[in-house]
């Protein structure tokens, strides 16, 4: 049942309008105490503070740039948290489509609310999925960009203009699991200094051009890492 809604124009953040809307649903409903659901836009330090201090409760998910996410990342991969079991997710067969853990004990955000980390089976599936499809897309992309530079007739002859399509072939997530380099050499060539058949005493001038290589490789060690927080959510 829609209760409200508000048009913004596009250039409005999202974690500027939570606060005005808590504030709306406090009047209509007439209460504090119900449960804001949120995605990852009201996890900042003044959304979530402005609901609390106002006796507010909120539901929302940890962004991936927080430091607590990559904290909890970190351990997981040591093998430093403990999994249990709390939910079996069954289709219409009653066979099992997904299996929900929590994480034991449960800890703090630094602002020191509650953060809760759930591991899901049925998202593991699709995050290896989505990666293999990310790193797949990004060797072609890869593999197009060096072609370019190596073509004898390329544009990018300026660090700045390989630069461009260089950051652009990929999202930082991805890039973590591709070793990239980018390796820049001089290119030398000789051309009569004057028109006409060349003899034993035509002078030639040297030019000397910049050409880019790129180099890649799949990191095994990153990309053998992940499989063990896939899955996992705050």
């Amino acid at each position: 049942m829609p209760l409200y809604f508000q048009v913004a124009s596009g250039n409005v953040v999202d974690d500027q309008t939570h606060r005005a809307t808590w504030d709306l649903l406090c009047r209509l409903t007439g209460r504090r105490d119900f449960l804001y659901v949120a995605d990852c836009k009201l996890a900042t330090s003044e959304n979530m503070a402005y609901i609390q201090q106002r006796q507010g409760r909120f539901l929302t998910v940890m962004p991936r740039t927080r430091a607590e996410n990559r904290v909890f990342r970190d351990l997981v991969s040591r093998g430093q948290v403990q999994w249990k079991h709390i939910y079996d997710k069954h289709n219409d067969q009653r066979e099992i489509v997904d299996q929900y853990s929590v994480s034991v004990p449960e800890t703090l955000s630094v602002e020191g609310y509650r953060l809760v980390w759930y591991h899901s089976t049925r998202k593991a599936e699709q995050d290896a999925c989505m990666r293999h499809q990310q790193i797949e897309r990004a060797m072609v992309e890869l593999a197009e960009l060096r072609r370019k530079l190596s073509s004898p007739r390329t544009r990018y002859r300026q660090a700045a203009k390989v630069r461009t399509p260089f950051r652009a072939f990929s999202s930082p997530r991805r890039r973590g699991w591709i070793v990239t380099e980018i390796k820049e050499k001089s290119e030398e060539t000789f051309r009569q200094a004057r028109r006409g058949r060349p003899t034993a005493d035509t002078p030639y001038v040297k030019r000397t051009s910049t050409r880019f290589e790129l180099a890649y490789h799949i990191d095994s060690v990153q990309l053998a890492a992940e499989p063990v927080t896939t899955g996992s959510f705050p």
